[in-house]
């Protein structure tokens, strides 16, 4: 068996899920496979309602974080007997489309049947009469995500209304002195590769800041307009002696265009770009000789021009 295998080769023990759908697999691996004698979890449908309706906290299932536990409990909801029993259309007015995985988690559920697509409006609302059906067993989306910063909040860090993570500096240093943020938790990476170069700043800010070499700082701060949504860092240490790269993204697709980059209303960077698009980070640095040029108080401003 591979588990024996894995113990016999590691010394670690290992656990397996198995159910009838890859949402109860999951399932029977991260809770019922912990409490089995050897290690193996089972769930089909009616195993699932029996052990994992009244499971609390709601939170060990899979995909229901703390943001959608707390707002369950609105409701009194606590688990996924809860979520079965409660009514539909309320979820739906609660949580959207993502109302739909909660009643099929609820349901023992993970197969996409089909979806229903509809025109919009110039606010997003769907023109009524414009819905169609369309089986398929298989949805891809691109969608925007947020952080989970609730640790963040509790400890009272600034945070970005945008980004819904951390205020940071060049080095990813929060507002709190010597806590540090970065990748997902700080704003949404398109490609690892940028969470990697993150990390690692924020690697070199703390041992900086370990080491006792920050500085006396002095700040300016970054702000996106004209079709940039917004800018990390979202200050600068004027103080800093090297080259700050700024992480930005746009608000919708453009074409032909140009991202203009200005300190206090003058103009000193411009990029043309023949495409532009929300899905797609956009960077530009500022180098060291233009910051010692600015003033502790000033503002970066980037915006795109058609």
């Amino acid at each position: 068996m591979l588990m024996n295998a894995v113990y016999d080769k590691t010394g670690i023990c290992s656990a397996a899920g198995i159910g009838t759908n890859m949402f109860l697999c999951k399932v029977a691996l991260d809770i019922t496979a912990k409490h089995a004698k050897d290690f193996i979890g089972y769930l089909d449908e009616e195993e699932f309602k029996k052990t994992i309706w009244t499971h609390q906290p709601i939170t060990d299932i899979w995909n229901i974080g703390r943001g959608t536990a707390a707002r369950l409990e609105k409701y009194g909801i606590v688990d996924l007997k809860g979520v079965a029993e409660f009514s539909e259309e309320q979820l739906y007015k609660e949580f959207g489309i993502n109302a739909k995985h909660l009643i099929d988690h609820a349901h023992g559920k993970d197969r996409v049947e089909g979806v229903t697509i509809a025109d919009v409006d110039e606010n997003r609302r769907v023109i009524k009469g414009s819905e169609r059906f369309i089986e398929c067993d298989t949805l891809l989306l691109s969608v925007g995500l947020i952080p989970e910063n609730e640790l963040t909040r509790a400890v009272g860090i600034d945070l970005d209304p945008v980004t819904s993570g951390a205020v940071v500096d060049e080095y990813r240093e929060t507002s709190h002195k010597g806590v540090f943020a970065c990748g997902n938790v700080l704003h949404v990476h398109d490609l690892v590769d940028y969470v990697t170069l993150e990390s690692q700043t924020a690697g070199e800010g703390a041992a900086r800041y370990v080491l006792g070499k920050t500085e006396n700082a002095e700040y300016i701060s970054t702000k996106g307009v004209n079709g940039v949504r917004y800018i990390v860092p979202q200050k600068i240490n004027i103080k800093n002696d090297g080259d700050v790269k700024l992480y930005f993204r746009v608000g919708q697709v453009y074409k032909n265009a140009k991202t203009v980059v200005k300190y206090n209303g003058e103009e000193i960077i411009s990029k043309k770009r023949p495409r532009l698009a929300p899905g797609e980070m956009e960077n530009v640095i500022i180098k060291n000789d233009m910051l010692k040029n600015f003033a502790e108080g000033g503002v970066i401003e980037i915006s795109v021009e058609v």
